[in-house]
């Protein structure tokens, strides 16, 4: 059973030489709301956060700060989706070995409806989790993680539909998950340290290593069936 280290020694694998365009993708994809959780949790940590500085700011930036904030949020919901579908779709294609581009991130914005979708369902659910605490939420969170994945690497394939998907790839995987995004701790602080600039480099690093976590799920799933399929023996 791979581990954290064995999947982050694949993403390094498969980004040496593709550093510069899976750069780029990943800031673009990041900017255009990519990966964003439009979660309750975010318009209260803003709400806070806004009123406990109010007292420091003028009006006018509190107005021009509030209105950014809706603007991340409405651009989240309404591409966010997508480009996360397309972030994973490049990151999937960079495992394969398959050739790069950064327009690979755009080739599935005909889907912005599937990704509208996709964050509403996603957020959704995670927050209605969290409404009993915030552990059922954090672990929503990572039982629907697989979404983007799901629906790059099968176009046809619904939001609800990748719910469900993620949902059962995920049972007894989600400790698993949690502790590859743990095993990145130190590289944050180092990003933090650089005021940001590290994660130029820790968010293709990190998108990479979860896009190599999603291929050994569904591989180890396939090989599961398949034991089960050889159990049972022919039918009579």
């Amino acid at each position: 059973m791979m581990r954290a280290a064995d999947f982050r020694a694949r993403a390094r694998e498969a980004l040496r030489g593709h550093w510069g365009v899976a750069i780029a993708v990943a800031l673009v994809a990041s900017l255009l709301g990519g990966g964003l959780d439009i979660t309750y949790n975010t318009a209260a940590n803003t709400g806070a956060e806004s009123t406990g500085i109010s007292s420091f700011l003028s009006h006018d930036v509190m107005i021009w700060m509030t209105t950014l904030s809706v603007a991340m949020l409405l651009l989240a919901l309404f591409i966010g989706g997508v480009m996360s579908i397309g972030w994973a779709d490049f990151n999937l294609k960079l495992l394969n070995r398959q050739n790069v581009r950064f327009g690979n991130l755009f080739d599935h914005f005909y889907r912005i409806g599937a990704g509208i979708c996709l964050v509403l369902l996603q957020n959704l659910f995670i927050f209605l989790w969290s409404l009993l605490f915030i552990i059922p939420g954090f672990i929503a969170a990572y039982r629907y993680a697989m979404m983007p994945y799901l629906m790059a690497e099968f176009p046809e394939l619904g939001a609800l539909d990748a719910m469900r998907e993620s949902k059962r790839l995920m049972a007894g995987n989600k400790w698993r998950l949690f502790c590859l995004d743990l095993s990145f701790l130190g590289w944050a602080l180092v990003s933090a340290l650089t005021l940001g600039i590290g994660s130029l480099w820790l968010n293709p690093y990190t998108a990479a290593a979860r896009a190599a976590f999603y291929q050994e799920i569904c591989r180890e799933d396939q090989a599961r069936r398949n034991a089960e399929n050889q159990w049972r023996g022919p039918e009579y």
